[in-house]
Order: structure tokens, then sequence, then C-alpha cells
């Protein structure tokens, strides 16, 4: 098992996050155990049947917010240059 650093101050702790993931990739018995965990995880928080009633309720909302609301016309897109670039640097 690996002792993580206590958390005080950690996004200034570069040198024990170093060690740890050091620690951690140096091992393959501690990576076996972390993905074996993680998958662990996965499978009780993120079950298909439940994400899948999730999504389907997340899109029915949708639909039915939509079906309320006047309907939106879109803009033609005039360029395909994202807005945060200059386009006379693109070119």
């Amino acid at each position: 098992m690996v002792e993580f650093p206590k958390r005080s101050n950690t996004e200034e702790d570069h040198s024990s996050l170093a060690r740890t993931m050091q620690q951690i990739t140096s091992s393959p018995q501690i990576l076996s155990e972390m993905g074996l965990r993680a998958r662990q995880t996965v499978a009780q928080q993120f079950q298909q049947q439940t994400q899948i009633r999730l999504l389907e309720s997340f899109y029915e909302e949708a639909i039915s917010v939509r079906a309320a609301t006047e309907p939106v016309t879109s803009k033609a897109i005039s360029s395909p240059v994202p807005q945060f670039v200059d386009p006379v640097a693109a070119n």
C-alpha cells in the first residue's frame, strides 16, 4: 500500500508528489492493486444500467424542455477559424 503524504500544502509539495509517483510506477504490485481498486470502483459506481437510465432521463428532460420553447435558429459559421485566434495571423 502506498502511503500518501499528509494534505498540508500539497499543491506546493512537489517533492512528495514526485516520490509517491516514483514509488507507484516502480512497483508492479502497487500498480496492479491500484488498477484492481480502480476497476472495482468504476464497476460499483458506474454500472451500465444505471448510466443508461441517467442518460435516458437527461435526454427525456432535454426533449421536454426543448418542446416547450420556441424553435432556435442557428446562424451559419462564417469561418472555421476559432474565435480566440486572430484570423489574419491564422492565414
